[in-house]
């Protein structure tokens, strides 16, 4: 069955649909159908069995329905936004954590040092207040953020010690030019978030989804409908060519509307085919 695994759209819960081989062995097996049924013979007998324009129409409308054909481009973008971490924000996440894993630990310990003793300790528990190192995720983007406007607001502080802090840390290279690369990384990551929304809601697109279940499952009942049907005014050569029979790699056939994956033999239209001989006397002749 059509699976869906749960994303995060802007704080909304949204799932991405996926169709599994057997749904998707399924849909084009329909295709097989819709295409191959409009030539004239064909069409003949099918009509002679209650097969019309608008039974054919419905088919399609469905089909295009289950097949998302109907859903806006934006709805995908927006459901596989966060499937596939960018290996661009990976690396740049990887930058993040290295300066946090760095310099954290760095400022504490030169806190420790310059500032005057007894206006140390609560140095410290300002600069660092609501402020911890965070582990590899998007979560260290606003702990460096934080940090480094701590580090660029000790050249304004009153605070005792804040101004040594703040020449140490530069002496050490974490000055204005350091400051401002560690800037760009967040700001890559804040653009890059930006170009990733699409304005889709959220409810739109489970509203979407649950449409296109539906669709797909009312087309199994129109194919399985149609495909009975029609099965005994075809000989078993064009019931493969139709979708209407399966062939197995091992040349054995069946009638049933879902196969695993890769149990399925293609039929052109050559006449090249696997069906056994056994299996000649099902159909009609045209």
């Amino acid at each position: 069955m059509a699976k869906k695994r749960d994303l995060d759209l802007d704080n909304e819960p949204v799932s991405e649909l996926t169709f599994d081989s057997r749904e998707q062995q399924f849909m084009a097996r329909v295709m097989r159908f819709l295409v191959g049924i409009q030539s004239p013979l064909r069409a003949a007998r099918a009509r002679r069995e209650g097969y019309t324009a608008n039974e054919h129409k419905h088919g399609w409308s469905l089909w295009r329905m289950a097949a998302g054909e109907t859903r806006s481009l934006d709805q995908y973008f927006a459901e596989t936004r966060d499937v596939e971490e960018s290996p661009d924000r990976q690396r740049t996440l990887r930058e993040l954590d290295h300066f946090e894993n760095t310099w954290f630990p760095r400022v504490r310990a030169i806190i420790r040092r310059v500032v005057p003793e007894g206006a140390r300790d609560s140095f410290e528990r300002g600069f660092f207040k609501d402020l911890a190192q965070q582990p590899l995720g998007p979560a260290v983007v606003g702990s460096v953020s934080t940090f480094l406007s701590r580090i660029e607001g000790l050249a304004s502080s009153k605070q005792e010690g804040a101004a040594k802090v703040a020449e140490t840390l530069s002496a050490r290279g974490l000055d204005k030019g350091r400051i401002a690369e560690v800037r760009s990384l967040i700001t890559s990551l804040e653009n890059e978030s930006r170009l990733q929304r699409h304005p889709v809601d959220p409810v739109d697109i489970r509203e979407a989804q649950d449409a296109q279940v539906a669709a797909l499952e009312e087309l199994r009942g129109w194919f399985n409908d149609w495909a009975t049907t029609l099965r005994s005014v075809f000989l078993p050569r064009e019931q493969a060519q139709l979708g209407l029979l399966i062939v197995r790699r091992d040349g054995s056939v069946e009638e049933a509307d879902d196969v695993g994956e890769d149990a399925e033999t293609e039929v052109d239209g050559t006449g090249s085919s696997p069906l056994k001989e056994a299996a000649g006397g099902s159909g009609a002749s045209a």
